[in-house]
């Protein structure tokens, strides 16, 4: 009569686990689907990022020491490979809340690279995160050029306007926007500002902020937030827009 007992409730604690726990599972499943998807990342786990290329000719790049040396090739900005190494970690933190819940659709492929010479070297499969302008960054100017951004680099770079040409920032500014290519689907994050702390603070914002712009920007469509620099590593939203509205 005990076993009976115990394997009675046993059985009736398994139910309760299942008719309670089972809705709030999916239910957490699909709040997270939707909020991985604003990265583009339902039907692929593959983030690219593209960080500036410049070229440095021989006998200009300064050493340790201050002198001139015989360095020629490509490099990247100091401060865009730490927003890199930040990035990388913002993704590899997400995958591993998916990891605790067994999915093996939270493993996210992160590959970090230079921007490539010219567009036909653009990731064309994976969501794309560009940093910083089309002055050094092939991948931003392919999405001024071809995917119509809400927000684009005028003057040289040195000032933000709107798609319609009225200017939104200066170089106190910078920006945080996603693009959606209307052809094929491709989702492209590009952050970037007139000068590094911009930049810097647009890679910030999107890293911390990423889950309440997941719920005001929903089904993919484009959106741009225009934030101001107020201080060291402050900053304040002077501007929003969205694809289909007039912003403000």
């Amino acid at each position: 009569m005990l076993w009976h007992e115990i394997w009675v409730g046993v059985l009736s604690n398994i139910t309760s686990l299942v008719v309670v726990g089972g809705p709030a599972s999916a239910w957490y499943l699909a709040v997270r689907r939707r909020r991985l998807a604003f990265f583009g990342l339902r039907d692929t786990r593959r983030v690219t990022l593209y960080a500036s290329r410049l070229y440095v000719p021989s006998g200009t790049s300064l050493g340790t020491d201050g002198r001139r040396r015989t360095f020629e090739g490509i490099a990247t900005p100091d401060y865009e490979s730490t927003l890199i190494a930040s990035i990388e970690g913002f993704f590899a933190g997400l995958a591993r809340v998916w990891r605790r819940t067994g999915l093996r659709w939270g493993d996210i492929d992160v590959q970090a690279l230079v921007s490539p010479a010219s567009k036909e070297g653009i990731d064309r499969a994976a969501t794309l995160i560009t940093i910083g302008s089309p002055g050094y960054n092939v991948v931003s100017g392919m999405v001024e050029e071809d995917l119509g951004p809400l927000v684009r680099f005028a003057n040289d770079n040195r000032d933000l306007v709107a798609a319609d040409g009225t200017p939104v920032g200066d170089a106190a500014c910078c920006f945080v926007q996603r693009v959606t290519s209307q052809t094929t689907g491709q989702v492209v994050f590009y952050v970037a500002g007139p000068a590094a702390e911009g930049t810097t603070a647009a890679v910030n914002y999107l890293r911390r902020e990423w889950r309440q712009l997941a719920k005001r920007h929903r089904g993919g469509r484009s959106f741009c937030l225009v934030l101001r620099l107020t201080g060291a590593e402050q900053y304040a939203v002077i501007r929003r827009l969205a694809e289909g509205s007039d912003g403000g």
